[in-house]
């Protein structure tokens, strides 16, 4: 017998629960840290200032099967209303189960004025979406979306469609040198131009975490699922990073005028230490960290972004040719993370047909019946 349950905000454990045991014994599972289920179901997250929050679990004969999140994202009209989305979705391979909990996402959803749904999505492109749907068994790197192979299907059989498509390569340092030769030339024009690239300065993190803010706020306007975020909510989400990178791996564009106009996030991997942690933060989840973090990580990718005042004149090409240029000294794969379609970057599975390559969809439905 199935059973659908609303969570209250004390149930916040036994949600956190339920992906751990699912996921058991795979080394590629990274919970969502303990903190973060706290703030959600606590209503105190960076972002629940503009995400309304609803937790629901799905019970056959009072055991946990899945268990999801419904999200209103006051700051993103999609259709006339505001966007609804389904996150923090893990379910067994149960059709039945699968069906009921994301239907009563929906009609939770529906009964708060959204007409559409998308997911999986907690709330935002900032906080966590996307659903693996290639490159299950290889490696994994932090922030990959990770996911049992079924849950695309899931999703689908409920309705929902596949809106967008993102990719993700894992380049071995020696095609990590043809990449850099292919961005020469536009880096060239770039560096004639008067752009240069320095890196931050660790001593002032909030300064230069509010200046790739300001970059962002412009060159990701027109992405898919866009809403704009507060300075102060953008350091409480990404100053974290900090915590886990190296200010010589992260460029920053400047134009001839001492003017910031692009990013490149690269990081030593911390996936592998992370993962470790098993979503704690408690002395023993860090010297599990410490104990586990790899030495000398892949340089991951993570966030590029240029200001459309400098967009098409090479500051990309310059990015990324210096953050080869980092990779190849180091001797470490450089992958390239989570790149949509129409971006130049999806091209580099034709030109490296043997590299590592992981697929992931958003998904759409309408609620309107």
């Amino acid at each position: 017998m199935l059973n659908i349950v609303q969570a209250n905000p004390q149930d916040w454990k036994g949600f956190a629960s339920f992906p751990r045991a699912l996921y058991a014994g795979e080394a590629t599972f990274s919970p969502v840290p303990d903190h973060d289920l706290r703030a959600w179901f606590s209503g105190s997250h960076p972002c629940s200032s503009f995400l309304r929050f609803q937790a629901f679990l799905v019970q056959r004969d009072h055991r946990t099967v899945g268990h999801c999140a419904a999200f209103v994202n006051t700051r993103l009209p999609i259709d006339g209303a505001h966007l609804g989305t389904i996150g923090l979705y893990e379910c067994e391979e149960d059709a039945e189960a699968s069906a009921a909990l994301l239907a009563a996402a929906q009609d939770w959803l529906l009964n708060q004025g959204c007409r559409t749904a998308w997911g999986p999505m907690n709330g935002s492109i900032w906080t966590g979406y996307r659903c693996m749907t290639s490159g299950f068994g290889g490696r994994t790197f932090y922030g990959e979306p990770v996911n049992k192979p079924w849950y695309a299907a899931q999703f689908t059989t409920a309705g929902f469609e596949p809106i967008r498509r993102w990719h993700s390569f894992f380049i071995e340092p020696s095609d990590t040198r043809r990449l850099q030769a292919d961005q020469a030339t536009l880096a060239a024009v770039a560096q004639q131009g008067g752009y240069r690239v320095r890196t931050p300065d660790p001593h002032r993190v909030e300064a230069e975490l509010d200046g790739i803010h300001s970059i962002i706020e412009d060159s990701y306007s027109d992405f898919l699922g866009f809403n704009h975020l507060e300075p102060g909510e953008f350091r409480d989400l990404f100053g974290g990073l900090t915590k886990v990178w190296n200010p010589e791996l992260i460029q920053i564009a400047m134009d001839a005028k001492g003017q910031e106009v692009g990013f490149n996030i690269v990081l030593p991997d911390p996936g592998r230490g992370v993962r470790a942690m098993r979503g704690g933060a408690s002395p023993l989840a860090r010297l599990r960290y410490l104990l586990h973090r790899e030495a000398n990580p892949a340089h991951l990718d993570l966030y590029l972004g240029i200001h459309r005042r400098a967009a098409g004149l090479g500051v990309g090409s310059l990015l990324t040719h210096d953050a080869c240029q980092n990779a190849i000294e180091a001797m470490v794969p450089f992958v390239i993370a989570l790149v949509s379609d129409g971006v130049s970057f999806v091209t580099v599975g034709a030109q490296f047909p043997a590299a590592e390559h992981h697929e992931y969809h958003l998904y759409a439905k309408s609620l309107i019946r």
